[in-house]
């Protein structure tokens, strides 16, 4: 049975000149080793170890882009490290900053979680702050941005369904407003207090489950006001155009506006047993 192969841990930083090579392979063999030692299932890989493949490049790209963790030295500041790290931060995997007080961070990381360091102290406390942002960049509490952009389209999506649904439900209440009809007072205000409903916020975790709870609360009012207004001229447009726009922003597939709908033009004992139904099935 062949041995599972180990998860890489790749790292990057500048290696040009004596003492930038001298710093290197101290964090290289020193530091990052001893951070990783409660971490067995890594295997460190640096830029050098590629130089027997060609081409180098491709091959460093390759690792900064498969790599489960990057590890970057920022100091001194050099060209080469802050692109592979922009190549790095392109994945949205995890990345982890060290670097010297001897030098000023690079403005676009300096507002970045980074892991200082001096050579020529103790590595027990350096240490012991690199395992802990190894293990926060490793445990689920790490949110990639890809994931966490994605997220936040969705959250933007529900609301503006949310806000969109509100603005149909308050042109429903306006038509039947407009019929002047006394009786149909109470269920125009219980569509004005959806329609206020929506617009509230609401947790991203449960923002499409109470949009198309909202939406079945204006599809159950829209039975009563269909046979409230009877035979009344224009009462099967009102109520079959609203049934389109709160079907179709509630979250339901098409075809369930088209039944719903069809219902409507049948009358309003079968419209009733069609919302009936629908909300039964949830």
């Amino acid at each position: 049975m062949a041995r599972p192969s180990k998860r890489v841990c790749f790292v990057i930083g500048p290696m040009d000149g004596l003492d930038a090579r001298v710093t290197s392979d101290w964090l290289y063999r020193e530091l990052i080793p001893k951070a990783l030692a409660d971490f067995p299932e890594f295997e460190l890989m640096r830029a050098d170890q590629l130089m027997h493949m060609n081409p180098v490049s491709d091959q460093i790209i390759e690792q900064l882009r498969t790599a489960d963790l990057v590890i970057a030295n920022l100091s001194p500041p050099n060209a080469n490290t802050l692109y592979e790290i922009g190549v790095r931060h392109a994945t949205t995997k995890p990345i982890i900053f060290l670097a010297s007080g001897r030098y000023e961070l690079p403005f676009a990381l300096s507002s970045s979680k980074v892991v200082q360091y001096k050579t020529s102290e103790d590595l027990n406390q350096t240490r012991n702050a690199l395992a802990n942002a190894i293990i926060s960049a490793l445990t689920d509490d790490f949110v990639p941005q890809r994931k966490t952009s994605r997220r936040r389209e969705r959250s933007e999506q529900i609301t503006a369904r949310r806000l969109e649904l509100s603005d149909r439900v308050e042109k429903v209440a306006e038509s039947i407003a407009s019929l002047r009809i006394n009786t149909l007072g109470e269920y125009v205000e219980q569509l004005h207090q959806i329609s206020q409903e929506l617009k509230r916020p609401v947790s991203s975790s449960i923002s499409a489950r109470a949009t198309q709870k909202s939406a079945t609360k204006a599809l159950a009012i829209l039975p009563k006001l269909y046979e409230a207004l009877g035979t009344k001229r224009g009462a099967q447009i009102i109520v079959a155009g609203a049934v389109s726009g709160i079907v179709a922003l509630g979250g339901w597939p098409m075809v369930t506006a088209y039944v719903l709908t069809l219902a409507v033009w049948q009358g309003p004992t079968a419209f009733r047993e069609a919302v009936k139904k629908l909300r039964a099935s949830e």
